[in-house]
């Protein structure tokens, strides 16, 4: 007896669904959108030369379109440094927020939080959100630093809760978070992908002096039922 699938219906029906399956594969990835090319070209030359260091004819050159091409996309180089900052930040609150779905002691917790921020995608463009704040409108300066204290909130929430718990030694949670968010900004000025150190090489290191600053210390409870492990394990070898 022939078993069938649940997602197979019938023999004809399973080699019209491998034969779509196969055209599916051989079909071509999408071309990247124009509007995307323009975003990405914008943040690389934004982050070279400035905001007041490039214009929309640079930007048209590089990207080998026309000067009225991006007029088509984008309505000015102001709207633009927004809408490269805005997307930038939502990177950051979303890989932020991802690695704070899973509970987690807070020295975890802030574990996942750094490496999240050093390990992204795209890292050398978050400068940008410092480096060009002051470039924004009043309007969409406002709507980045919305995002910017979110971003800061979930950070202060982790420190308040280590504190609470006595495994954070530290008086004032938000300025802490400004000490170790500047040091993670920093990372991109000096991080070489070709040194001899990787993303993760770097996080590492910056978790454990970060945690050293925070006073961060084990709770007596957990501390013993490491000893005793390490007991138990030491008899049975």
């Amino acid at each position: 007896m022939r078993v069938r699938f649940p997602n197979e219906r019938s023999d004809g029906h399973a080699m019209t669904t491998r034969r779509q399956t196969a055209t599916r594969a051989k079909s071509p990835a999408p071309a990247i959108s124009t509007k995307s090319r323009i975003d990405s070209g914008a943040a690389r030359l934004f982050l070279r030369n400035g905001y007041d260091g490039t214009s929309m004819r640079d930007l048209a050159r590089n990207l080998g379109l026309r000067p009225s091409s991006i007029y088509v996309h984008v309505s000015s180089k102001q709207e633009l440094l927004f809408r490269v900052m805005e997307r930038l930040m939502d990177e950051v609150l979303a890989r932020a927020r991802q690695a704070l779905e899973a509970a987690g002691e807070p020295e975890e917790l802030v574990r996942r939080l750094v490496v999240s921020n050093i390990c992204q995608a795209g890292p050398y463009e978050t400068a940008l959100l410092q480096s060009e704040l002051r470039n924004l409108r009043p309007s969409y300066r406002a709507s980045i630093e919305r995002k910017q204290t979110e971003y800061r909130e979930l950070w202060v929430r982790v420190l308040n809760e280590g504190r609470r718990r006595g495994v954070f030694r530290i008086k004032d949670p938000k300025l802490v978070f400004l000490g170790i968010d500047g040091a993670l900004i920093h990372v991109e000025r000096w991080f070489k992908p070709a040194g001899r150190l990787t993303r993760m090489d770097v996080a590492e290191v910056f978790v454990d002096w970060i945690l050293n600053s925070l006073g961060f210390r084990q709770p007596a409870r957990r501390r013993i039922g490491d000893i005793g492990n390490a007991k138990r394990s030491g008899l049975r070898r």
